[in-house]
């Protein structure tokens, strides 16, 4: 696989025969809790530890035909681990309001070999918030109304994303057993808000998520 950085340099990507596949051993520990119809609880811990890790070594340039060619081998120089915990609970408040919510709590850690040159190999520890939040509330209303609020929060990036909270609203009309209609609006809290950078040498622009309005009609048959 062949990229041009700069005129006259072209960086090659090569794979190879010893390159090995990667291999996880994950632990999970969950509980369910059902004190009544009313209430449901589940919570759970994981840890996985991860081997053979693919990294991205350069090897020696190699000038000729007017540029330079700058190889890099696939390799398995890299370990990393995963942890965090997930708890998530239902609640049907009445007999005509119910409401959910979720939390989780994730790590990564990413290690490479001292030998390995991948400069980018601990970057995606970054990429994952370590702390979520979630609230959903589903309400029905009189002459077959429905109204759905959800709350998120999310902890900021490593790599410059800063924390948002996002709200999103939805009232639906149950017309009859086949037909629904809804509007609604999605990340009411902001015009609009970043959720992903991408690495300086990723040709991928980051972009934002964007306040929406819609309208939506469902048939079912």
């Amino acid at each position: 696989m062949l990229y041009n950085f700069t005129p006259g340099v072209t960086a090659n990507i090569r794979g190879g025969d010893s390159f090995k596949s990667e291999t996880a051993l994950s632990y999970e520990l969950g509980y369910r809790f059902f004190p009544n119809r009313a209430f449901n609880l589940d919570t759970a811990l994981f840890y996985s530890d991860y081997a053979r890790l693919s990294t991205t070594e350069p090897q020696p340039a190699i000038a000729g035909g007017g540029g330079l060619l700058v190889p890099f081998q696939i390799a398995n120089m890299a370990q990393g681990e995963t942890y965090g915990w997930e708890t998530s609970l239902n609640w049907r408040a009445s007999e005509f309001w119910r409401l959910q919510g979720s939390y989780s709590l994730f790590g990564m850690a990413i290690h490479k070999d001292p030998q390995s040159l991948d400069s980018a190999a601990e970057i995606a520890e970054g990429n994952s918030p370590r702390h979520r939040f979630n609230l959903s509330s589903y309400l029905n209303l009189p002459y077959r109304l429905e109204f759905d609020s959800h709350w998120y929060y999310t902890d900021r990036l490593a790599n410059g994303v800063p924390a948002y909270h996002r709200l999103d609203l939805r009232l639906g009309w149950q017309a009859n057993l086949h037909l629904e209609l809804a509007a609604g609006v999605q990340n009411l809290l902001d015009n609009r808000h970043l959720e992903f950078i991408p690495p300086q040498d990723n040709p991928v622009l980051s972009s934002e998520f964007e306040r929406n309005y819609y309208l939506k009609a469902t048939l079912r048959f």
